[in-house]
């Protein structure tokens, strides 16, 4: 059974709501599976046991709603904080000789590094970790939060970090979180150019 090493909280700079999770024997295999290699990349030890690390982003509309353009604007404004989060944990914890990946909430295969041979499994791994209560959606399902019910974006990080690096690092990226729009807009301005709108991106690639 997966053991909650850090319960649910809200980081107050980035508002993302996190936990850290061990996950049970063949959960962990899986994770392995879907970054082997990233891991391999990083130099990780290929039997590496990791820990899981569920978020969530509010939104305030139903991120299930299809077609919907406003939902797929939302969908990649909250993909592009994600990454920006979880590519500021990987070189967090990659400083102290930790590795760290994240699943795509559109694929399933790394967000990060180099893709594996399968894919992660969102419903089924926030089904074993959280224990949330979820529902049918269209060929698949989706987990529903139990504050923000539908309107929440969740995706599982991971790492070879022991739960006080990942608590620690998490603290530390969250304090210097900066919205990825406004991050490149005062980029932009820094090097005289025009800012460009942030777009999303249809893959994980």
């Amino acid at each position: 059974m997966p053991h909650v090493l850090s319960p649910p909280s809200i980081l107050p700079t980035s508002g993302f709501e996190v936990s850290v999770h061990s996950m049970p024997r063949l959960l962990n295999e899986t994770a392995r599976a879907v970054f082997v290699n990233s891991l391999s990349d990083a130099g990780a030890a290929a039997g590496a046991t990791l820990l899981a690390v569920p978020t969530w982003q509010p939104s305030e509309l139903d991120l299930t709603v299809y077609p919907s353009e406003a939902v797929s604007v939302e969908r990649d404004r909250l993909l592009i904080r994600l990454r920006a989060l979880a590519a500021a944990l990987a070189a967090n914890l990659a400083a102290k000789g930790e590795w760290a990946d994240a699943s795509c909430p559109l694929s399933g295969y790394a967000l990060l590094g180099a893709r594996g041979g399968i894919t992660w499994n969102e419903l089924e791994g926030l089904n074993q970790l959280l224990r949330y209560d979820h529902e049918p959606a269209g060929c698949c399902g989706i987990v529903l939060h139990p504050s923000w019910g539908k309107g929440a974006y969740p995706a599982t990080l991971f790492t070879t970090a022991s739960a006080e690096q990942v608590l620690a690092a998490l603290a530390e990226v969250d304090g210097q979180f900066v919205e990825p729009a406004a991050a490149a807009a005062a980029a932009a301005v820094a090097v005289g150019d025009k800012p460009a709108p942030v777009q999303g991106s249809d893959t994980c690639a």
